[in-house]
C-alpha cells in the first residue's frame, strides 16, 4: 500500500476537512488519485504536497503553494506553445487573450469538480467546505463557462495548477538543457524543446485531457 492522504474528524476540536468524506477516518488513498491522473507518480510526498492547503501544513509536509506557481508557469507556457502553433501568423496580443480565457479560475475550478480533486483536499477552514459545495452544485445550473457570475473558491483552481507543478517535478523535467542543433528538416526545422523527457511530456499529455470539454 503506497502513501495515503488521511482525514480525521474529532468530535469538538480544529478538524480537516476533506470535501465528501463519510467517515470520521477515512483514508483516501493516493492510488485512487493516482488513477484519475493515469500517472504513477514515484515521489508519493509531492501528490501529498499539491492537495495540502497552508491551514493544514506541519512539520511532515509543506502546503501546495510553491507547486502552484510552478504549475501556473508551466501551465501557461504550454498553452502559449500550443497557440503558437496553431496560429503562427498572429500577434502576441490575440494570443495572450486566447492564453487568459483557456486558463482563467473558472475553467481549471470546473476541472478540479469535473474529475472529483476537491475530494483529495486537506485543509484546516471551516467554511471552505461549504463554498465548494455550493459551487459544485451551481456548476448544474451554469453547466458550462458562467462568465464571471459564480463565485468561484480559488482554491480548486490551485490544486490544479499544483497538481501540474508536482507532475513536472516527479518526472524530473525541471532541469533546462538547451541544444544548439535544430531537429526536424525540410522547410520547418523545430528547434529542440527545453528538457521534456518523455515521462514529462506523457503527465502533462494524460493531464491536459481533463480539460476537454470545458
Amino acid at each position: 500500500m503506497g502513501s495515503q492522504l488521511s482525514n480525521t474528524v474529532v468530535e469538538g476540536e480544529d478538524n480537516t476537512k476533506t470535501i465528501g468524506s463519510t467517515a470520521p477516518d477515512q483514508l483516501l488513498e493516493i492510488e485512487s488519485l493516482e488513477k484519475i491522473l493515469n500517472y504513477k507518480f514515484k515521489d508519493k510526498r509531492l501528490l501529498v504536497q499539491a492537495f495540502t492547503d497552508a491551514s493544514y501544513v506541519d512539520d511532515k509536509c509543506d502546503s501546495y503553494e510553491i507547486l502552484e506557481l510552478l504549475g501556473d508557469s508551466i501551465l501557461n507556457m504550454s498553452i502559449i506553445d500550443e497557440f503558437i502553433k496553431l496560429y503562427p501568423k498572429e500577434s502576441p496580443g490575440p494570443l495572450t487573450k486566447l492564453r487568459a480565457v483557456n486558463v482563467d479560475t473558472e475553467k481549471l475550478a470546473r476541472v478540479a469538480v469535473k474529475h472529483q480533486l476537491y475530494r483529495y483536499l486537506r485543509h484546516k477552514k471551516p467554511l471552505l467546505e461549504e463554498q465548494i459545495l455550493e459551487f459544485v452544485e451551481a456548476m448544474e445550473k451554469y453547466p458550462l463557462h458562467s462568465n464571471g457570475l459564480l463565485k468561484v473558491p480559488k482554491v480548486l483552481a490551485d490544486i490544479v495548477e499544483s497538481t501540474i507543478g508536482a507532475l513536472f517535478r516527479d518526472c524530473n523535467s525541471t532541469e533546462t538543457v538547451w541544444e544548439d542543433k535544430f531537429v526536424g528538416c525540410g522547410q520547418h526545422p523545430v528547434k529542440k524543446e527545453t528538457a521534456r523527457n518523455f515521462a514529462a511530456k506523457n503527465a502533462i499529455d494524460n493531464f491536459s485531457k481533463f480539460f476537454g470539454d470545458l
